[in-house]
């Protein structure tokens, strides 16, 4: 059986769409330094467990960075945190900006394409970081307004693929007729 260069192309584009990473979900850290600090400041996102040093993704930010997205696609703290996300349970994180630190549920989070209201199962997350919305160093104090990312895609059903292209050679199939 000959496979037309339309089937071929059906297939790559196919294939090419299973691999996009979109965005999953968001949230929205603002803080700064004290008084009398005006160097970069550090932001983080980890688990609550294990306790007393759970995995953490960590960046120092300058103002340079403003604009820019730091992602994280590997990693023991990587895989730690996508293991809480995707485990269907609503699980604690810790976030970290300059000398402030906070535990969440991951309910707090803004999840678009589908996911939540409670995690991320049944999706595939391909990059946890940071968006830098606003670095601001000054004098006296540093200031930071991150939106920490989460991207990948759904976990495509059983068969997808097989369906696709049982369809496509059929009508290949069909034509030749």
């Amino acid at each position: 059986m000959r496979i037309t260069p339309w089937l071929g192309s059906l297939a790559v584009c196919f294939l090419t769409g299973l691999a996009r990473a979109d965005l999953l979900g968001t949230y929205r850290l603002t803080g700064g330094t004290s008084p009398g600090f005006n160097g970069p400041i550090n932001v983080g996102f980890g688990a609550t467990i294990p306790f007393p040093s759970p995995p953490m993704l960590l960046v120092s930010l300058v103002e340079a960075d403003t604009g820019r997205t730091i992602l994280f696609t590997s990693g023991s703290a990587f895989d730690a945190l996508v293991a809480q996300f995707t485990n269907g349970v609503n699980d604690r994180f810790q976030f970290q900006i300059g000398r402030s630190a906070l535990s969440q549920e991951e309910s707090a989070f803004s999840f678009a394409s589908g996911a939540g209201p409670i995690d991320f199962t049944g999706f595939i997350i391909e990059g946890l970081g940071f968006r830098v919305n606003e670095v601001v160093q000054g004098a006296n104090v540093t200031f930071a307004d991150v939106d920490l990312i989460v991207q990948g895609r759904a976990v495509p059903a059983p068969g997808t693929g097989l369906f696709v292209l049982a369809g496509g050679c059929a009508i290949a199939r069909r034509k030749r007729r």
